[in-house]
């Protein structure tokens, strides 16, 4: 049983938690995020925080 909202997120294969952000890799090489996002430190092109994973768009320079 998965929680309402990850349902989409299949495949993980690590996951990362820190204080304030999640992440995880999935099985085809994606990344998803979700936590805090003040900064944009999420990789998704906002600074929106999120409560559910999101694909990771940039890991920066």
């Amino acid at each position: 049983m998965r929680p309402p909202g990850y349902a989409h997120l299949t495949g993980v294969v690590p996951i990362s938690a820190g204080n304030h952000q999640t992440l995880a890799t999935t099985s085809d090489g994606a990344v998803w995020a979700w936590g805090g996002n003040s900064f944009g430190q999420l990789g998704d092109g906002t600074t929106t925080d999120r409560l559910t994973p999101a694909p990771v768009q940039s890991l920066g320079p």
